[in-house]
């Protein structure tokens, strides 16, 4: 993409970031550009948390909340105060095809949602139920376990969406309406995950520590 029709300045568009197959800073930019239109929609509002890695997914990446120094004046931040950081953390919001450019261009290979919107931050309006296989489980076994999920979602009129995790396992996903607290979802999917555990011997229903994001 060229520079005169985006706001960003790009840098090192040849670094390989995925040696396996050879593919480019550019490349990953290009694709970003293609998956906008529902990568726009997904991300809209909601506070960024990103995963990157400036010299590829074979070297150590890191993990960032904070918009970096050098953020541009034009991407959109939202501020809020973090228990667990003990200070005020400055989110990115990706609410456009600029904002999404840039991202590329900082290597973010992954870039996770928050499960509120930041004008409803405290308000969770997604259900998450991550599934991640230990040895000697695998992939299809993640599969088997995100059918179990899906019917007991069906069963209590629950519409719920899966996607990979990027990384091992898979995300299901439950939108929800407003008034519900991350204590009330947190305490719902252990619930739905407590009874798969009690009907199949492979899963472990865990609860994790609450956390502010």
């Amino acid at each position: 993409m060229s520079e005169k029709l985006t706001k960003v300045k790009f840098t090192n568009l040849d670094k390989i970031l995925y040696p396996k197959m050879k593919i480019t800073k550019a490349q990953v930019i290009e694709y970003y550009i293609k998956m906008a239109p529902k990568m726009l929609e997904l991300l809209a509002n909601r506070p960024a948390v990103l995963n990157r890695f400036p010299n590829g997914v074979n070297e150590e990446g890191f993990y960032e909340k904070d918009a970096p120094s050098g953020t541009p004046s034009w991407v959109k931040i939202f501020k809020r105060y973090s228990e667990t950081a003990e200070r005020e953390l400055a989110y990115i919001l990706c609410n456009d095809l600029d904002t999404l450019i840039w991202l590329g261009n900082l290597a973010a290979l992954e870039i996770h949602l928050t499960l509120s919107k930041a004008d409803s931050f405290e308000s969770p309006d997604l259900i998450l139920f991550d599934i991640d296989p230990e040895p000697p489980v695998g992939f299809d076994e993640v599969v088997n376990v995100a059918l179990m999920l899906k019917q007991k979602l069906d069963e209590l009129g629950l519409r719920s969406y899966v996607k990979t995790s990027g990384k091992k396992g898979m995300h299901v996903l439950i939108p929800v309406r407003e008034g519900y607290t991350f204590q009330h979802t947190r305490e719902f999917a252990h619930k739905i995950g407590k009874e798969l555990a009690e009907e199949s011997e492979i899963i472990v229903s865990e609860f994790p520590q609450s956390r502010k994001p």
